[in-house]
């Protein structure tokens, strides 16, 4: 019985060691002015080709991920969030064309602080970013070292350029 009774400690003891602590994240895209804009002769303006000539600010809600975001999950979670875009919302990206030179974004830690700060104007800026906030997405822990099918979409969508052509 003791025997038994060791055995089930020790496999408890690997299993709360193994399990992975999580926390939340959210993401934020947003329009890089040095992709998006020209500077010439004091100037500051939009560039000819891009199609949506106001400053963008996507945001994805808060959702769990592993609190300890090695490479092989910041690159599932950049093809599973290209995935979820692709199928479900990218009339919303339409705006980000040309907007930035690759599938850019940011991943934030979630304090309510840093999420209203991004999702709410601000109030001493230059301007104003016109801000969509996307809800739904789940990330499913897995590690990947590859960029999938929906990330080389996602690149070309948004950069007009093909896969690989940087």
């Amino acid at each position: 019985m003791k025997k038994l009774f060791s055995i089930c400690l020790l496999i408890t003891t690997l299993f709360a060691v193994n399990a992975q602590e999580t926390k939340k994240y959210f993401i934020v895209f947003e329009t890089q002015s040095s992709t998006a804009r020209n500077y010439i002769n004091n100037q500051d303006n939009w560039k000819s080709d891009v199609p949506y000539k106001k400053f963008v600010r996507i945001i994805i809600s808060p959702f769990d991920a592993p609190s300890i975001m090695d490479n092989g999950y910041t690159s599932a979670l950049g093809n599973q969030l290209a995935e979820f875009i692709y199928k479900n919302h990218l009339k919303e990206f339409e705006k980000l064309k040309l907007h930035l030179r690759a599938f850019n974004y940011t991943t934030i830690p979630y304090t309510e602080r840093d999420y209203k700060i991004n999702t709410e104007d601000c109030t001493s800026c230059n301007y104003q970013h016109e801000k969509i906030i996307i809800n739904g997405f789940k990330f499913k822990p897995v590690k990947e070292f590859t960029s999938s099918e929906y990330s080389k979409k996602m690149y070309t969508f948004i950069t007009g350029k093909p896969w690989g052509k940087w």
